[in-house]
């Protein structure tokens, strides 16, 4: 044990003065240049476990590319084990969660007793920048592999010497690195995939929006997709992407809401008027609830409760929200996660504004293929389309649209052409416009609109369209309204 040193940490503007005693390589964190000079790093271990142990988010953010065996320092070993086996049991991350796991292993004082659990949590100020120190560390780890492979190899001799070699550094590759999947291997893989698709008795290959016309087009919402709902106000994206999600989870795929721009209760109440068919506004109001719209209610919260459906509100940077992405997978398996919406979330420092939503997206595309789930973010539209005729969305509306455009598998756009013509014969649809599918066609899928309830509804007869007819002599020219199905 060192001698009791003094650290004079500033948080915030603040400045507090510890009395304690630390581990030589406690204090003030070293820069990143002295951190990576040596085989280890007692400052960036000591930082992410301080930071699991002051924000229990912090360790979804770095499981996947910690283990046990990439810390240096035996305590800290100790420690993340602990951490893994409370994350694993699904119960909140701090001081005295992880003392009481290493008590009942017999493991506190192997750890460093809880003074020291206490030291980690007390002199981490912020959880903010744990990937980057779980990234040091998994390095270090690395470098002390090839390290101790190399001594190995140095002592090696004899006709077999180059056989055993390659051995030590065949099981050091393996370690460290994503597998390379052979060819064959990969074949194999693939024709059993293509025999359960023939054997299929549906024409989804994922997880259904919950809208005929729609699935048969996009076939489905795919694994390691990024959509993107894209639209200006009042179109009705975030109600899409919530029925899209509400659609999955009654499928059986459980779904994350990550609502960044209205509170959980308002995406539930939603949801009530949507299974309930009671009126929006008197779900908001129940004191407007008129007799048997209790009952159609409670019928309908019971349903949705029963569902895999889970909610988010609390979170707007981009670290916290692929914490929590990994988390809700890790506990409930999710295959559906919607992000409403791009514009509410805090920006990470970039030079321009592109190159934050850059980062977004290709995080978010990065998540949704290491998980294999499909992520549903929602976005604005820039003002552009309002100064044209013909107001449909189109790819060049997005903003910053060159990364969102390159990132997302498909592109999803709601036009209500009433918004913007009060006397339109589409009054009460809604186009969905499929402007970008990676794996399949573009196209146009109409909606009903049934915003009173808070709801979507196919329209497989297609839009209501004006059919002109022929000026008959003597009379003016009448105009009558049909549906493409030729009915009135």
């Amino acid at each position: 044990m060192c001698e009791p040193c003094q650290i004079v940490h500033r948080n915030r503007n603040r400045t507090r003065i510890f009395r304690h005693s630390l581990p030589p390589d406690r204090g003030r964190p070293a820069p990143a240049e002295d951190v990576r000079m040596s085989a280890h790093s007692l400052t960036a271990e000591q930082n992410v476990l301080g930071s699991c142990l002051i924000d229990d988010q912090a360790f979804w953010q770095v499981s996947d590319i910690l283990t046990g065996a990439d810390f240096y320092d035996e305590r800290n070993r100790f420690v993340w084990q602990a951490l893994s086996a409370i994350a694993a049991l699904r119960t909140p991350m701090d001081v005295v969660t992880v003392g009481d796991a290493l008590q009942a292993h017999g493991l506190v004082e192997s750890a460093g007793g809880m003074a020291y659990l206490y030291d980690l949590a007390r002199d981490t100020a912020s959880s903010y920048n744990v990937r980057a120190y779980a990234e040091i560390v998994a390095a270090k780890s690395l470098e002390r592999k090839v390290s101790d492979a190399g001594a190995k190899i140095a002592k090696l001799s004899g006709p077999e010497s180059l056989q055993d070699a390659q051995a030590i550094l065949s099981a050091v590759c393996d370690h460290v690195a994503s597998p390379t999947i052979p060819v064959g291997k990969a074949m194999s893989n693939l024709v059993k995939v293509m025999r359960a698709q023939a054997e299929r008795t549906t024409d989804m290959l994922g997880i259904p929006y919950g809208f005929p016309m729609l699935d048969d087009m996009t076939a489905g919402l795919r694994e390691c997709d990024l959509v993107l709902i894209a639209g200006r106000p009042s179109m009705g994206k975030s109600l899409l992407a919530l029925q899209i999600a509400l659609h999955s989870a009654q499928f059986g795929a459980p779904a994350h809401i990550i609502t960044l721009e209205m509170p959980t209760t308002q995406c539930m109440q939603r949801l009530i008027a949507c299974a309930s068919d009671v009126p929006f506004d008197r779900v908001m109001d129940a004191k407007k609830l008129i007799d048997g719209d209790w009952h159609k209610v409670t019928i309908a919260s019971e349903d949705i409760g029963k569902i895999p459906l889970y909610f988010d509100d609390d979170v707007y940077d981009l670290p916290k929200v692929l914490s929590r992405i990994r988390q809700a997978h890790a506990a409930h398996g999710t295959r559906v996660v919607v992000i409403d919406y791009l514009s509410f979330m805090r920006m990470p420092k970039a030079e321009r504004n592109d190159l934050s939503i850059q980062t977004i997206t290709r995080e978010l595309k990065a998540t949704a293929k290491a998980l294999k789930i499909t992520i549903i973010l929602v976005s604005q539209l820039n003002r552009g389309l309002e100064q044209r005729s013909d107001k449909r969305p189109m790819m060049s509306d997005l903003r910053e649209s060159g990364a969102i455009e390159q990132d997302a598998d498909v592109i999803l756009m709601p036009y209500r052409d009433e918004y913007h013509h009060p006397d339109s014969p589409h009054k009460g649809y809604a186009e969905i416009l499929i402007r970008k599918q990676r794996n399949g066609p573009t196209g146009m899928v109409p909606l009903r609109t049934r915003f009173d309830v808070q709801r979507f509804e196919a329209a497989p007869e297609g839009l209501p369209e004006v059919v002109k007819d022929e000026k008959p002599k003597g009379f003016s020219r009448i105009g009558t309204v049909r549906r493409r199905d030729g009915s009135d």
